[in-house]
């Protein structure tokens, strides 16, 4: 069982990554990789003196963290980056290129296109929907007390996770191994850099620029920053002033065409999945161990390669061969306690590669033009030091958003009226686990929540509870506006009943402080963490 700090190979693996010698196949065990030192160990023992008290509290709290976060902190987060950017725009803190302006109004869509922006964030919001889905589920309900299949059925998910973000995968460990390079000595840094552009070509050919390219090409600072042609001498050089040389044009051009913050942003795998397994796990591997071994006091290379591992057996196990492989193990599991149907094997993982495909390929609009405001704003050297805290904000809010707490639907919709933009979420549960007014014991009602920041009215919440066609409404809102709201009462009573539901309930009042997520959904707390069914 070989660790990570026992492989020793030399710097550089032998094996050219752009012959077609084919890899071979080596052991892939990885027992205790983080242990490598004497002061890893020490940090250990501290923790187990300290009883791991600190990180335990640490973990809960991050664990609770996006439950605890305002109902409208993401709309909050994007008025203000938006708002940032356009008076960046205007004063040059912000470089003002065209295609940021187009991004920004982008961003919003008109009230006609509500309908299908909500549809196309609930398709592709979950990641496990889709008949074969339906059928996983009825199996875990028939057979709940059995833990043979419950594993299977987890290992398939995972499985399946793993093979939908392959290319997510491959990306973050090329990405991850480029921030290695700030670790390094000089010598090591060029050597491991010419590296991992051999393995960028073979893995993601059509990749842009990586800050290898860029400082072998004399584009970047000694700090880092990207140095571009200035604007009255377009061909010359901007660190040298000689004329820019065709392979230098090449790499400004692929930059203009991709300025996001990582070079891999929109490109995808480039060989067959297994392939690319075979390459990390034989060529990357082992010199990712010898430069674990060389820099064994650098916690921050420890801590990298240990991300980068994470994701070779990502792509290890997300690979085709291992998807067919785990409806082989559950196909077993099963077959010794059901009789199943001659092609049900064949009709689940036909289902399940076309939910794979289904979802590797579907695009969330206003995620992805939010993450390339973020991207591009992070990768500007324009950018105002305010203006990067507001981007790393941003993200922050985006990515609790995904938490496996908050097992709710969750959509943001910006939009753009004749009266101005309007920025909402939108918070689904199907099952809040409440009992509507009047309702028996064994109702359940589905709560809507929307976080309203409208330009022309300001900060507003509304709240639905519906079961049974039956609506219990409630509103809150600036307090001028709270009398004339309470007046629409009748108006929304026959526009509910138009579509086939009766208002119970219907109260307006004064927005005093916004909602907390747990405060509008008290039993996400309650409810026991599984698997993160969401992207």
């Amino acid at each position: 069982m070989a660790e990570i700090t026992k492989i020793t190979t030399p710097m550089i693996p032998k094996e050219n990554l752009g012959s077609n010698r084919p890899v071979t196949e080596q052991a892939f065990h990885l027992h205790h990789p983080g242990k490598v030192n004497k002061a890893e160990q020490d940090r250990d023992v501290r923790d187990r003196e300290a009883g791991g008290q600190a990180l335990r509290e640490t973990l809960g709290r991050t664990a609770v963290a996006p439950l605890l976060r305002g109902t409208n902190d993401g709309i909050a987060q994007i008025q203000k980056m938006v708002a940032m950017l356009e008076m960046g725009l205007a004063t040059s803190d912000i470089i003002a290129t065209n295609p940021m302006r187009e991004l920004l109004n982008a961003l919003f869509v008109s009230p006609d296109r509500l309908l299908d922006l909500l549809l196309q964030q609930d398709e592709t919001g979950i990641l496990f929907q889709g008949e074969a889905f339906d059928v996983l589920r009825d199996i875990l309900g028939k057979f709940p007390d059995n833990p043979a299949i419950r594993d299977a059925v987890t290992n398939l998910l995972k499985v399946f996770e793993y093979n939908v973000n392959l290319d997510h995968s491959v990306k973050t460990i090329l990405y991850q191994c480029e921030n290695l390079l700030d670790y390094m000595f000089s010598g090591d840094r060029a050597q491991f850099g010419e590296y991992l552009e051999k393995l960028a070509d073979m893995l993601m050919p059509n990749h842009s620029p990586t800050s290898h390219a860029l400082a072998t090409a004399g584009l970047l600072d000694r700090e880092g920053n990207l140095l571009l042609p200035h604007p009255d001498r377009p061909g010359l050089h901007p660190a040298t002033g000689q004329p820019l040389t065709e392979e230098e044009l090449a790499l400004l051009d692929q930059l203009r065409r991709d300025p996001g913050l990582s070079a891999y942003s929109d490109n995808r795998l480039g060989v067959e999945p297994s392939e690319a397994a075979k390459v990390l796990k034989n060529n990357l591997l082992p010199l990712l161990g010898e430069v674990v071994v060389k820099y064994h006091q650098s916690e921050g290379i420890r801590d990298l390669v240990m991300v980068v591992v994470h994701n070779i057996v990502r792509v290890d196990k997300g690979t085709p061969e291992s998807l067919e492989d785990a409806v082989g193990r559950l196909i077993d599991t099963l077959s010794r306690v059901a009789n199943l149907g001659e092609h049900f094997e064949a009709n689940l993982h036909e289902s399940l590669v076309r939910g794979a495909n289904k979802a590797r390929f579907s695009e969330n609009e206003v995620l992805g033009k939010l993450a390339s405001v973020v991207s591009q704003t992070l990768h500007n050297s324009e950018a105002t030091p305010v203006a990067l805290r507001q981007a790393e904000s941003l993200l922050l809010s985006l990515l609790q958003n995904q938490s496996s707490m908050m097992n709710v639907l969750h959509f943001i919709l910006p939009m753009e009226t004749p009266d101005g933009r309007i920025y909402s979420e939108m918070y689904v549960d199907p099952d809040s686990g409440e009992r509507p007014r009047g309702g028996s014991e064994e109702e359940r009602a589905r709560k809507i929540f929307l976080s309203v920041e409208a330009e022309s009215v300001g900060s507003m919440e509304l709240q639905f509870l519906e079961s049974g066609h039956k609506v219990e409404f409630s509103m809150w809102c600036a307090e001028g506006l709270v009398e004339p709201l309470r007046r629409i009462k009748r108006s929304l009573a026959d526009l509910m009943l138009v579509h086939g539901y009766t208002l119970t309930g219907f109260e307006v009042d004064e927005l005093v402080s916004h909602h907390s997520i747990v405060q509008v959904f008290p039993k996400l707390l309650d409810r026991k963490v599984g698997i993160d069914v969401r992207i």
